[in-house]
């Protein structure tokens, strides 16, 4: 079966799973159902469930949702769950202060969502600034007492994004 059609088996199932148990309130009950896959608790393909939810959380209205399912995509993936914050802020539906209050908790996904506003976006915002910085200082600070060279890593990766934005 071709992966479109899978795809659009499992979404079109999952959806009618939610529609079932809650009427009204579709789209909570799919990411509830995805949820609940990428989690292992039901049977389903967890990479297709997560790219069900970013999709979804990116574009559902209700903020509410992305804070009660965000968790779930984060864990699971924090580059997948960053771009749903990226987006959400893209279109205008979340603040930076809040996406970074909430992305706390991860900083692979806060540092991929700093890293999009500041350097890729050219936000002029010294509070965003310091905190990537920061995040980048713990990275390298833990690298070196662990014996890596991040610190060579993260240089490299912001001189060549910054000559490709200048």
């Amino acid at each position: 079966m071709a992966p479109t059609m899978q795809r659009r088996q499992f979404l079109v199932h999952h959806l009618m799973l939610a529609r079932d148990e809650a009427p009204n309130r579709t789209t909570e009950a799919a990411l509830a159902l995805w949820t609940d896959v990428v989690q292992g608790r039901q049977a389903g393909d967890g990479g297709a469930a997560l790219r069900f939810m970013a999709d979804a959380l990116a574009s559902v209205e209700d903020a509410s949702l992305v804070r009660r399912f965000a968790d779930c995509m984060l864990e699971a993936d924090p580059e997948q769950g960053a771009r749903v914050f990226i987006a959400r802020s893209a279109a205008g539906a979340l603040a930076a202060d809040e996406a970074c209050t909430f992305l706390k908790r991860y900083p692979a996904a806060l540092t991929l969502y700093l890293e999009d506003r500041v350097l890729h976006k050219h936000e002029q915002s010294e509070r965003l600034s310091t905190q990537l910085a920061g995040l980048y200082l713990d990275r390298a600070a833990q690298s070196r007492q662990l014996g890596g060279d991040e610190v060579l890593d993260i240089v490299v990766r912001r001189g060549s994004t910054r000559r490709r934005w200048s």
